[in-house]
């Protein structure tokens, strides 16, 4: 398994914006890491209401995407507000956070409306799955699927969870050539995910 580096992500009211961490200090307290890998923090989501956040680890080989990268990879206005990937773009890490307010009730809801939707909507839609882990105490909902792309068939895995009553998305994509490659450490990256009061 490659690597991994971890993500502090603030979740807040009203999200205003990234920025890189002025310190590239070492987190020396690893109690919240899978693997005790000595990580850096490498972007925080901040707002001045904000006072609860989540650490996820991502794999080593990632880099963080410019705004203009992350539009071409994601030209759509609803692109993830956090995109980590590969320099020839056939590998993304995407983080969404506040897309809207859905509590952990309405989540099952939630997730089945965008399963109908995706097999409804994309053409050559190939679904693998779904699942329900408890990551540090929070129901995560895992869809993965297949998406056809100009580059060939992509691999897709989507965790989504609510925290505050808020909805956050993670999205893991890569070719499909590549998915026995990936998906051990996007499933690490999941196990990853640990929430703590700042």
């Amino acid at each position: 398994m490659k690597n991994n580096r971890i993500i502090s992500v603030l979740f807040v009211a009203s999200l205003v914006g990234c920025r890189n961490s002025d310190s590239a200090d070492p987190i020396t307290d690893k109690k919240h890491l899978s693997d005790g890998t000595i990580t850096k923090i490498d972007d925080q989501v901040i707002d001045e209401s904000g006072d609860d956040y989540f650490n996820i680890e991502y794999p080593e080989g990632l880099r963080k995407y410019s705004d203009v990268e992350a539009a071409t990879k994601y030209p759509s206005a609803n692109r993830p507000q956090i995109v980590y990937g590969t320099d020839d773009f056939s590998v993304t890490v995407g983080i969404s956070l506040n897309i809207e307010e859905i509590g952990q009730d309405d989540l099952p809801k939630y997730v089945n409306s965008m399963k109908a939707g995706l097999q409804n909507n994309v053409a050559n839609f190939d679904w693998i799955s779904n699942e329900i882990w408890k990551v540090n105490g929070h129901d995560a909902y895992l869809l993965r699927f297949t998406s056809p792309s100009p580059d060939g068939k992509i691999y897709n895995l989507i965790c989504c969870f609510s925290h505050n009553d808020k909805l956050a998305m993670l999205t893991f994509n890569c070719l499909n050539a590549q998915r026995e490659e990936w998906i051990k450490d996007f499933e690490e990256s999941i196990k990853s995910i640990y929430f703590e009061k700042v």
